[in-house]
């Protein structure tokens, strides 16, 4: 298989914008409602175990179910609070997205939304034109006019895992398409 190949065409997802960062908000209002639904049972299991023990039930049995019991919410509070004091927290994270671009940067590192459509919405968030595909290593090459320079857009390892590649007969041998309109990006090209 050829290592580089000329991009005939990228066929973007359907969604827009808005529907992107709604998925979005929407994947962040169902992880807080997880993360403080595994603190509510916390809190429910130290109540039940506190009057347990107020009333000399099995004492040291609930000490060590009371541990047990704050092993969820403490692992909630450290994703809502942020367990790495050099990344944003979950929370700082989602308030911090002002622009399209910053609810792409979430999206990337949420993992919240198809690969494909992360792709697709970097690319045309910056209005770039994919002009070369790259296997080794996997990236899509694309000219800058600004700097007139030759850019790459690396793909992350777990992207990569999510590619199809496909048979188009009507292609060229160095020419391929990719379709980022699916969940999964697929590559079309002669040879596979």
């Amino acid at each position: 298989m050829q290592k580089k190949y000329r991009v005939k065409d990228v066929i973007p997802t359907k969604l827009t914008d808005e529907e992107f960062v709604q998925i979005c908000k929407q994947s962040f209002k169902e992880s807080i409602i997880i993360y403080l639904f595994f603190i509510g049972i916390s809190a429910a299991l130290l109540i039940v175990l506190f009057f347990f023990a107020y009333n000399g039930v099995y004492y040291h049995l609930l000490t060590v179910f009371t541990l047990f019991s704050m092993v969820p919410s403490v692992m909630a509070f450290s994703m809502i609070l942020g367990a790495n004091p050099y990344e944003p927290s979950f929370v700082q994270e989602y308030l911090n997205c002002k622009s399209f671009k910053d609810w792409i940067t979430y999206a990337e590192r949420r993992d919240c939304i198809s690969h494909a459509a992360i792709i697709s919405k970097k690319i045309t968030s910056e209005n770039r034109k994919i002009v070369e595909l790259c296997l080794d290593p996997m990236e899509l090459r694309y000219f800058d006019e600004k700097f007139n320079v030759m850019r790459a857009l690396s793909l992350k390892e777990s992207y990569q895992k999510d590619i199809r590649f496909l048979k188009k007969k009507e292609l060229k041998e160095d020419e391929a398409v990719i379709d980022l309109s699916g969940k999964e990006v697929v590559i079309y090209l002669k040879n596979c």
